[in-house]
């Protein structure tokens, strides 16, 4: 038991490096094989919300310097498959958060941003006090508004992010998004 408590953190101690670096490369395949590596520590300890979430922030900032939308899309699949896994974990709900904003911005028609924003709203529903994840709700419903030529579409997407606003009113970045709707 012992040994194992002893792999488990020297694997910690390992994706703390691994964060630190990605964070720090600026080269995309350098970030992808960081990934790659925490991915493998993740498999070790597939029960771990700890190991988890590194995994998690690495992939987001691998994201990060991704330019292809398949490439995020995968990417987002990922972390997707985190979070449904630990349903519960706001930190893993978080950065698949953001990593839905990132690839909503890629998305070019319609029907896909309308998807992610769908399985956002889900996420935002789940975790109703957390400011960050309606922050990204918000942030999603306003890029999503931009794609939207009908009346009914924006006015529905204005009310969402209305009633996000009246929840945290003293959020100005919720407020902001609201009003470029």
């Amino acid at each position: 038991m012992d040994e194992q408590k002893y792999n488990l953190e020297e694997s910690l101690a390992e994706l703390d490096q691994l964060f630190y670096l990605s964070a720090k490369e600026t080269d995309k395949t350098a970030c992808e094989a960081l990934a790659e590596k925490a991915r493998i520590i993740y498999e070790q300890y597939p029960e771990s919300e700890e190991i988890a979430l590194r995994y998690a922030i690495t992939l987001l900032i691998s994201s990060n310097k991704q330019t292809e939308l398949k490439e995020i899309e995968a990417t987002a699949e990922k972390l997707e498959k985190l979070q449904q896994k630990f349903l519960e974990s706001h930190d893993i709900a978080l950065q698949y958060a953001v990593i839905s904003v990132n690839l909503s911005i890629k998305q070019t028609g319609l029907e896909e941003r309308m998807a992610t924003a769908e399985k956002l709203e889900k996420l935002q529903q789940k975790f109703q006090e957390s400011h960050d994840i309606a922050l990204e709700y918000a942030r999603i419903l306003a890029i999503l508004s931009t794609k939207q030529t009908g009346l009914k579409e924006r006015m529905a997407t204005a009310e969402k992010l209305e009633k996000l606003q009246q929840k945290f009113q003293e959020s100005h970045d919720i407020a902001e998004a609201f009003a470029a709707t």
